[in-house]
């Protein structure tokens, strides 16, 4: 990528073209090679990756991104980051989103565990559970709706902060260490 292609870019293709190299060297791969890949990251590719890791896991819902992370072992981890991120690049607004999606999540783990376990076993949760489920699903969809009204603002704060340091975001587009 050329600083002119980066310049050309805007929004969603600006983000996806940057990190893209990065995410295929860490795509199915183990756990070591992932944290190789991303300990030679600088803070603000850091930020940029983790957002866009967010971005693409939370299309279908927070609980969701919740509810597949228990396959992989949980996206705890990248929680504190993708918020560290976001204030990095001047976004409280989404950063506190995120934060009540975690806080959320950790009040209702084990519930949601059982949730997973009981569908990927065909069991049918009890009339209480179904319930809460539901319950807890709205309280979701409330942190849903306030992502979605605050992503394009988001977006746009992450674009002007790449186009703030095009060289670095170069280098990670390219593969430049």
């Amino acid at each position: 990528m050329t600083k002119k292609e980066m310049y050309s870019l805007k929004g969603n293709e600006l983000i996806k073209s940057i990190v893209d190299f990065t995410i295929d060297q860490m795509r199915a791969k183990g756990e070591q090679k992932k944290k190789e890949v991303y300990n030679r990251l600088t803070i603000n590719q850091k930020s940029l990756l983790s957002f866009w890791i967010m971005y693409g896991h939370t299309l279908a819902g927070w609980f969701q991104f919740y509810l597949e992370g228990i396959i992989v072992g949980g996206y705890d981890h990248y929680i504190p980051e993708i918020r560290k991120g976001l204030i990095h690049v001047g976004d409280r607004t989404m950063a506190d989103i995120v934060a009540g999606s975690e806080k959320l999540y950790k009040q209702n783990r084990g519930f949601i565990s059982e949730v997973w376990d009981k569908t990927e076993k065909h069991i049918a949760l009890d009339e209480k559970k179904q319930i809460n489920l539901n319950g807890l699903k709205i309280e979701f969809k409330e942190i849903d709706r306030l992502f979605l009204v605050t992503l394009d603002s988001t977006i746009k704060k992450i674009e002007m902060y790449i186009l703030k340091y095009t060289d670095e975001y170069l280098a990670m587009a390219n593969s430049i260490e």
